[in-house]
């Protein structure tokens, strides 16, 4: 490290980061915001050793958990029909059990089983936005995570001293609307938080998880790749 500017020389850099980098959306604009951060979090992988408690993140996790389940099973599995609404509580019962099976110790106490039928009764109220949004729009859902670099070409950067960078992470949903032999598609993320497309982001490095998605997407169905599922 550089005592001038604080700063990894080559040869360091090469031995912590290799010549090939592989980010995650989320791991770029965590470097962009914090380099330090970044290398708590990815490097030296920090933990604060959290409860068994619903955070911000966790009830993201919890309700994403729940959309992804449901609609791959509406679409994939009953051919885009809608569920009825008794079958649908059903749908989300088994995926919440499923979460809480998986993800929540057997203790974890009233308050988090309260907060979990908080969080069933949040996950369907989306559920049935999404499902009237779908209704009135010619866009279908075709794919479900969708794994940049797996499933569809992972988008390169080259740097100046030949090293690279490849960008990945995971599309929740891709819909397709086809008309006169073009395909137009939207990638879609499941977010419970508001957030709001900022150019100003953009151009700091922030907030691109969208348009690295669609330019993956973009580069899938350039290759020649006609079917996206």
């Amino acid at each position: 490290v550089s005592a001038e500017n604080d700063e990894l020389s080559a040869e360091a850099a090469g031995l912590v980061y290799g010549n090939h980098l592989a980010l995650s959306q989320t791991k770029l604009e965590s470097f962009t915001k914090c380099h330090f951060a970044y290398c708590c979090n990815y490097l030296l992988s920090l933990d604060d050793g959290k409860k068994a408690e619903f955070s911000a993140d966790s009830i993201g996790t919890f309700v994403h958990f729940i959309l992804e389940k449901y609609f791959i099973e509406v679409f994939i599995h009953r051919g885009g029909e809608f569920p009825s609404e008794k079958e649908k509580s059903s749908i989300i019962e088994k995926y919440t059990s499923q979460y809480a099976a998986e993800h929540l110790p057997t203790d974890a106490g009233r308050r988090v089983e309260y907060m979990t039928h908080r969080l069933r009764r949040l996950a369907t109220l989306i559920i049935e936005d999404i499902e009237n949004e779908l209704a009135d729009t010619d866009f279908k859902p075709e794919a479900f995570e969708l794994s940049i670099g797996r499933d569809i070409p992972s988008p390169q950067i080259l740097l100046d001293d030949n090293s690279r960078v490849t960008l990945g992470g995971k599309i929740d949903r891709v819909d397709v609307f086809r008309r006169g032999g073009k395909a137009y598609l939207r990638a879609v993320d499941y977010k419970t938080g508001k957030k709001d497309f900022d150019y100003c982001d953009v151009f700091n490095g922030v907030g691109l998880q969208m348009l690295l998605y669609l330019f993956a997407l973009q580069e899938k169905m350039n290759s020649n790749v006609v079917d996206i599922k």
